[in-house]
């Protein structure tokens, strides 16, 4: 960089670009136009300031991108413009001097992404194309998106419905609801896999759908799930100022020993399975009656274990 009293009064020999060297500097948040191969969509501020004030250890430089300095010391400045045309890029070439003066700026200016030492305060702007990295982190990019849009193709009407609760949506149409997790799959693969992904989620989307669906009923003044169909006890959660009853009801299926069972029946009703009929309670049985009624029978009903049903009694010795 061309120095004055003012300016680049600093050491910049280690950014010095090899002959043949090309460096890509790249704007940040360009995006492919999908009706276009070859179109981007570019930000209206497409350009890097060419003054600033960059701290190197404990000292202050100012810096600019100079392109010239007249006779009686009045400054011309570089003009840093990301454009449509190159697709949001500069490209810094070695051997040609007005390509090293604006690497070098470039490299050093706060607006620099991945600048170990640029000011947090300033916005970032664009970033150094780093091929080799870069090629790992698009390929993995794109590993994760044709892995979420070959799940979201795969999902049952069930998951559909599911990952619908789980992520707030409105219990639209399937079709609709389908098309709407295709799109997440395909713009934000991360995130549709963290949703899809999450059991505590899924859990806490079919605790909501049990109870949209009467499958579930929620009494808040004694803090109970219930069989909607019978009223017949599940769990009390705690109360408690941290987390919903929903998390309380999550906690009991995850952690009890009888939860997974419960859970197994809220899936199978969800599901279109046999509702509980009111005269009909599910058993309890201790672990004896249980070990011996799963070699016994053929088709056994889902066992809960232990006493937590309210109403329930003991069947063997009926």
């Amino acid at each position: 960089m061309k120095k004055t009293k003012t300016f680049n009064n600093l050491d910049v020999s280690n950014l010095k670009l090899k002959n043949g060297e090309v460096k890509v500097f790249k704007l940040l948040k360009v995006k492919k136009d999908p009706t276009s191969p070859t179109g981007f969509y570019i930000p209206s501020a497409a350009n890097v300031p060419n003054k600033d004030v960059i701290t190197i250890g404990d000292e202050t430089v100012d810096i600019a991108a100079i392109r010239s300095i007249g006779v009686k010391g009045n400054i011309t400045f570089h003009r840093l413009w990301f454009t449509k045309e190159a697709g949001g890029t500069i490209s810094c070439h070695g051997g040609r001097i007005v390509d090293q003066e604006i690497y070098e700026y470039l490299m050093l200016s706060n607006f620099r992404s991945g600048n170990p030492n640029r000011d947090p305060s300033y916005k970032e702007l664009y970033k150094l194309i780093d091929s080799k990295s870069d090629a790992k982190v698009e390929r993995a990019t794109r590993s994760q998106r044709l892995q979420a849009e070959l799940y979201a193709s795969e999902m049952t009407d069930e998951e559909v419905l599911t990952f619908s609760a789980a992520s707030g949506w409105n219990n639209d149409e399937t079709d609709i609801l389908r098309n709407r997790i295709e799109t997440m799959a395909q713009n934000d693969p991360i995130h549709f896999m963290k949703i899809a992904s999450n059991r505590h989620n899924n859990m806490k989307a079919d605790i909501k759908r049990a109870l949209d669906e009467k499958v579930l009923s929620w009494d808040k003044p004694s803090s109970t799930f219930s069989w909607a169909v019978n009223g017949e006890l599940i769990v009390t959660v705690p109360r408690s100022t941290k987390g919903s009853h929903l998390d309380g009801m999550i906690n009991f299926l995850v952690n009890t020993e009888h939860g997974e069972a419960v859970y197994k029946e809220i899936k199978t009703l969800l599901n279109g399975g046999k509702a509980i009929e009111k005269e009909e309670e599910i058993p309890v049985f201790n672990e004896e009656e249980i070990e011996e009624l799963e070699t016994t029978a053929p088709n056994p009903k889902p066992i809960v274990r232990g006493g937590q049903n309210k109403k329930s009694t003991n069947t063997k010795n009926k």
